[in-house]
């Protein structure tokens, strides 16, 4: 009788909800690794709970790699990219992330390129002084000439 199937399928039902329930629960708690298992259900339900675990995975990929690059810019590692091939707004995250990494480090080497040529100049000054003070030196010790000699 159709009765006696709607019993199974409504059991299956809320197994499928329960599943789905959990997996839910566990992402809105930042529990992205959770998955539902696919492997108890069969056909339809199967595809739903898959749909679901495929879903997550497209969320969780890019977020996964964008974080595994801001450890490495926070470890100063400035090479850091994200290189997975995203669509959408995964893909407006990406080129967002790399060119802060970017600007980041093209800053950092004006910063050090400028610290060189600031210590360059320090180097040059420092020789300027000694050679300044090595002049005066020498003029002070030098036997002083009247500007009015006597004439004979």
């Amino acid at each position: 009788s159709s009765a006696a199937a709607v019993v199974p399928a409504r059991s299956t039902l809320g197994e499928v909800t329960g599943e789905l329930d959990r997996v839910i629960a566990a992402a809105q708690a930042g529990q992205l690794g959770e998955r539902a298992d696919a492997a108890r259900f069969r056909g339809t339900y199967q595809t739903l709970v898959q749909g679901v675990n495929a879903t997550l995975d497209a969320v969780v990929t890019p977020i996964v790699e964008a974080s595994a690059v801001l450890e490495r810019v926070a470890e100063r590692d400035l090479s850091a990219r994200m290189t997975g091939d995203y669509r959408g707004e995964f893909a407006t995250v990406k080129t967002a992330l790399n060119r802060a990494a970017e600007n980041l480090d093209t800053a950092l080497a004006q910063v050090d390129a400028a610290a060189a040529q600031v210590a360059a100049a320090g180097t040059q000054i420092t020789g300027g002084s000694q050679s300044l003070a090595e002049g005066a030196s020498e003029q002070a010790s030098a036997p002083v000439r009247s500007a009015r000699s006597p004439k004979r």
